[in-house]
């Protein structure tokens, strides 16, 4: 398996928790990854899917402490 997968699905796993549904989470990957998914990915793309899953984090976290 690749290193960066399991950081990826637990991000995603995160995104659920935080209120993201499933369809907007395939709308970020393909906002990323365009038709790929993280498993097709490179290893360059995968880190960057990790940045912009990050980011939702953050910004889903500042949303819930307002």
């Amino acid at each position: 398996m690749d290193r960066l997968l399991p950081r990826i699905y637990e991000l995603k796993g995160n995104l659920l928790q935080l209120g993201y549904h499933s369809f907007e989470l395939r709308l970020i990957i393909k906002e990323s990854l365009g038709d790929s998914t993280p498993e097709e990915a490179s290893p360059e793309e995968q880190e960057n899917l990790i940045i912009s899953l990050e980011n939702y984090v953050k910004f889903a976290e500042r949303c819930h402490k307002i």
